[in-house]
């Protein structure tokens, strides 16, 4: 029986957008993976800090051991390279999104909307036909469409307004509509704007018109070439001058799902062009037999005697498309519900948010600017009825003298310098260190072990700046302190927060 030939929906439309989406986020994955990757370090990034914020409703994440952490890091570029260059994307796109979802969800401390953007894009791409265009499944044969039904690229200019009239709508609340960060800004960054006189709010309040004018003006065809010239330049701006929004150049990517029907005509073009460039016709080859081997390896599992052997093809006839559609429009439904009602839950908050962007997580471009904010930790050991500070950037999170007896208070010999001197002894000067302190050696490491658990206090400095903006992870730290002091003390402890924002 003859295989049925697979033919292109009626009134398809180009898939470039959808490729153009792909590669978009997966430029993005790779940018974010590399800046942490080799900024920070791999191991601190998944190892070190005891305290880990998380966010609401999700579990606390196990610590990645070991060596993992790089494995995992090698994991995320090689499935970005991978949905990059449109290789085998019906299985590297869905583990590039739970990858990228499990590192978003690592640690709440480092939240962005760029982050919490680029992990929406990734779990939407995973239900989208990406590979139709620009990708090596194409140039392979694996995939033998080049069109999509229109409602998929609507499905992506839905996603683009949603951003844009929620980023809009976001703008009208707290101190970003009275101007008073763009005030700031302009006097720290751009002095040379305030002898014109122009006030924060008229500028808050036409970045809040553009964005909902941009967000409802797309839909309108013939408005299309007009508009988005200068939205991509605002966007540029956004990226290049003013620092703000929520992954401004993958907005502008998603954006161009509005673009006329001649540019993807063209756009099909650029990659015929793009060979022209030195290097270009090498890296293509390069990628190329590298999915060529990738396949042969595949196979050869596929044909080993250990590996799982597979029927014999059988034609058959394709099974009708409508169920595909069906379950891809439930998603669709499912999708563009959470991008409608999650955003709105800010506008259920009794108190105004701040215009840092707290009580604005996931509802785009919250986060503007930074607040200066002065953070004082302290706990109360009610037996002695004292308060002792707290200081998660010390290295000696808290004094040392709170565990001392109280004889060993009341002889006056061990002072706080004594202490430290003996928990940063090294295996040479410990026996001296702790002959000349006056305790034996079975009370030194009692205190070396009570110091060790201290460390357990620490924050990096990027957790302890998003404490101080952020009350819901400074909730999360004061119960953990308290937690880890209670065990070391044996009573209960209260630990007090003085926060204070300018």
């Amino acid at each position: 029986m003859p295989t049925q030939e697979l033919r292109p929906p009626e009134a398809a439309v180009s898939a470039v957008p959808l490729a153009v989406l792909r590669m978009a986020v997966a430029m993005q994955v790779l940018a974010e993976v590399a800046s942490w990757g080799f900024r920070d370090g791999v191991l601190a990034r998944f190892q070190g800090m005891e305290f880990r914020p998380r966010y609401p409703l999700l579990p606390e994440l196990p610590w990645l051991p070991g060596l993992v952490p790089y494995a995992f890091f090698a994991a995320l570029l090689f499935f970005a390279v991978a949905v990059l260059i449109g290789w085998r994307t019906r299985v590297t796109v869905p583990i590039l999104a739970v990858l990228t979802a499990y590192e978003f969800a690592y640690d709440a401390s480092r939240y962005s909307d760029a982050r919490f953007l680029t992990c929406m894009l990734c779990a939407l791409t995973a239900f989208l036909p990406v590979q139709r265009a620009l990708s090596a499944d194409r140039d392979a044969g694996r995939e033998r469409l080049t069109t999509v039904s229109p409602r998929l690229v609507r499905l992506l200019q839905m996603q683009t307004s949603i951003l844009l009239i929620h980023s809009g709508l976001g703008q009208f609340r707290g101190d970003w509509i009275a101007g008073a960060p763009l005030s700031e800004w302009m006097r720290l960054h751009a002095p040379g704007w305030v002898p014109l006189g122009i006030p924060g709010s008229t500028v808050a309040a036409a970045s809040a018109g553009t964005d909902l004018f941009f967000g409802a003006a797309f839909w309108f065809a013939p408005l299309r070439p007009f508009l988005l010239p200068p939205f991509l330049v605002l966007q540029t701006l956004d990226l290049l001058v003013w620092h703000v929004g929520s992954a401004p150049w993958l907005l502008a990517a998603l954006s161009l799902s509005f673009a006329p029907e001649w540019v993807w005509q063209r756009a099909e073009k650029l990659r015929d062009y793009a060979l022209i460039v030195p290097g270009s016709s090498l890296a293509r080859l390069l990628y190329c037999h590298l999915g060529e081997r990738i396949d042969r390896i595949v196979r050869w599992f596929d044909d080993a005697p250990l590996g799982a052997r597979r029927p014999a093809p059988v034609d058959l006839p394709a099974p009708p498309a409508r169920t595909g559609r069906e379950a891809g429009s439930i998603a669709a439904a499912v999708w563009i519900a959470m991008q409608v009602l999650f955003p709105l839950r800010i506008w259920l908050h009794l108190e105004p948010p701040e215009w840092t962007g707290f009580g604005r997580d996931f509802s785009w471009r919250g986060q503007r600017h930074a607040l200066d904010a002065e953070l004082e930790l302290s706990y109360i050991q009610p037996s002695r009825e004292l308060e002792w500070p707290l200081d998660p950037l010390d290295p000696f999170p808290v004094p040392l003298a709170v565990f001392l007896t109280a004889e060993e208070r009341s002889a006056g010999r061990l002072g706080e310098g004594t202490l430290r001197d003996l928990a940063e002894a090294t295996a040479d000067t410990l026996p001296a260190r702790i002959e000349g302190s006056g305790l034996t050696v079975e009370r030194a490491n009692e205190l070396l072990r009570a110091y060790e658990a201290t460390t357990r206090l620490r924050l990096t400095p990027e957790q302890f700046a998003a404490i101080s903006v952020r009350p819901r992870l400074l909730q999360q730290y004061a119960l953990h302190a308290a937690q880890v002091l209670e065990r070391l003390l044996g009573e209960p402890v209260e630990v007090r927060c003085d926060l204070q924002w300018s």
